[in-house]
């Protein structure tokens, strides 16, 4: 492939912007995975301080994604994204990335659900309202709901 200088500087600043969003990628697939340890273990500060350095991450690959695609927006450029391997290596690593944090994303907010479903439940048991155990039959389909007894009736 034969470039003129232009075309060289632009294909060395979008390989640096790439490895810039790729290693924005890696800082918010971190955090994630902290923030998976922080609710395994219920550690409230710990998941305090992880939402703050979770949203400045965050932020960071956002910032490196906008100057990508403002780059990316010229023909020019479109064009050596597709021709060249460094590039799309650079750009296979950063989908994957993406799709890793999109995963463990997802796994974290079922775990916050199921934890906050538990705390409202056992609120909801210990104020003398109902639970909303569920009893599951043999094949795993929700059965009738138990009946709930008040545990504490006065506070």
């Amino acid at each position: 492939m034969n470039q003129s200088g232009g075309e060289q500087a632009s294909r060395v600043q979008l390989l640096s912007l790439l490895d810039r969003q790729i290693k924005a990628m890696e800082d918010v697939f971190s955090c994630l995975q902290a923030e998976r340890e922080a609710l395994e273990s219920r550690d409230v500060d710990e998941l305090m301080a992880i939402a703050e350095r979770k949203n400045s991450t965050l932020l960071a690959a956002d910032q490196v994604d906008q100057q990508r695609r403002g780059l990316t927006g010229s023909s020019q450029i479109a064009g050596q994204e597709s021709q060249d391997p460094e590039i799309r290596e650079r750009n296979r690593k950063i989908r994957q990335l993406a799709e890793s944090c999109r995963e463990i994303n997802d796994a974290n907010g079922s775990m916050i659900r199921w934890q906050s479903r538990r705390v409202d439940n056992t609120l909801r048991l210990l104020r003398g309202g109902r639970g909303e155990a569920v009893v599951y039959g043999p094949k795993g389909m929700p059965g009738q709901k138990t009946n709930a007894q008040t545990l504490l009736t006065s506070a």
